[in-house]
């Protein structure tokens, strides 16, 4: 049960800590401990899991599975990417963190490979094996541990990746400094790449679109602590405002996945 650290969110630390001040601290204390820090991302790994996942010091080491599904999907939920997700997006190559956020795309192994959001491949099959590496390394564990998967780097070859083949369009679409420019630049694509990524826009909060895009371009020059302590402010805007417990609601509890956003358009978005 991880308390507040002062040095962070003093603003927001008090005797009645909530689930997302108590889940953001430690995040935080993830990202400085000194030990070796392992993330085994075999599976759904989204929102929470990301933020654990991403979370941690120099000596940290992603590994993915055939069966990693990763993503920061919040937009979905009326909500933004949160636990740290302003931090680690808006560090991935290029703008792949702005699409991922923007849009809560779900990519696979060579995808988060490339994006710069794990670090080896390893098959699922071999997960003892790693197990009892782990267990038993001396001496450098990251070594240890992509030495263990350079045979499988074929398996999930990062420049084989779907974000590397769709790159060229990420870079010119998602640099845009407004989500309506985003669309717009998206809609004058005949690719499919573009009109797969504009439809989804479609489906997501206008609002939280819009949240996230600042967020990001906010969160490339913050530390964690900083990012963390935004985003802390911001997830209490959120429900206050209204639109996250609308997402949920027609997510998983009515699950007509049909939410009813407010603004319900981008057009009706404000910039401030």
């Amino acid at each position: 049960h991880t308390r507040c650290s002062r040095d962070w969110s003093s603003d927001v630390c008090s005797s009645d800590l909530d689930f997302f001040t108590e889940e953001y601290s430690l995040n935080y204390l993830i990202h400085h401990d000194p030990k070796p820090y392992v993330a085994l991302m075999d599976g759904v790994v989204m929102g929470g899991g990301m933020g654990i996942a991403q979370a941690g010091p120099q000596a940290r080491l992603r590994i993915v599975t055939e069966r990693t599904k990763m993503a920061m999907p919040e937009v979905g939920i009326g909500l933004f990417p949160d636990v740290g997700g302003g931090h680690f997006l808006s560090r991935a190559t290029g703008k792949l963190g702005t699409y991922l956020g923007v849009t809560g795309a779900i990519i696979g192994a060579a995808d988060a490979i490339y994006a710069d959001l794990a670090d080896v491949f390893v098959p699922s099959s071999e997960l003892p094996a790693l197990h009892a590496l782990i267990a038993e390394a001396k001496g450098d564990l990251r070594e240890a541990v992509r030495s263990f998967a350079a045979p499988f780097y074929a398996q999930a070859d990062p420049s084989n990746s779907s974000l590397a083949a769709s790159r060229d369009a990420i870079e010119r679409h998602f640099s845009a400094d407004t989500v309506p420019a985003i669309m717009a630049s998206l809609a004058g694509d005949a690719g499919e790449f573009a009109s797969i990524a504009l439809e989804t826009m479609k489906k997501k909060s206008p609002l939280m679109m819009c949240v996230t895009l600042s967020q990001l371009r906010r969160a490339a020059t913050l530390d964690i602590a900083d990012c963390l302590r935004m985003e802390r402010n911001m997830v209490r805007r959120c429900f206050e405002h209204g639109e996250v417990i609308e997402g949920v609601r027609a997510l998983a509890i009515d699950k007509d996945h049909s939410p009813r956003w407010n603004p319900a358009t981008l057009e009706e978005v404000s910039a401030t």
